[in-house]
């Protein structure tokens, strides 16, 4: 591999790194916003 195709592949891999982290912090906090308003009303946290 020449070090173009090895600097294409790791920007490659830092971008789909970045979209799923993206994605999983979005999934993340609808479920955490949507247990939290529950929790709160039934029993608050420790």
């Amino acid at each position: 591999m020449t070090l173009y195709n090895v600097l294409m592949f790791l920007g490659l891999v830092v971008m789909i790194g970045v979209v799923v982290k993206g994605f999983w912090g979005v999934t993340r906090l609808k479920p955490l916003e949507q247990h939290d308003s529950p929790q709160s009303d039934a029993a608050p946290p420790n």
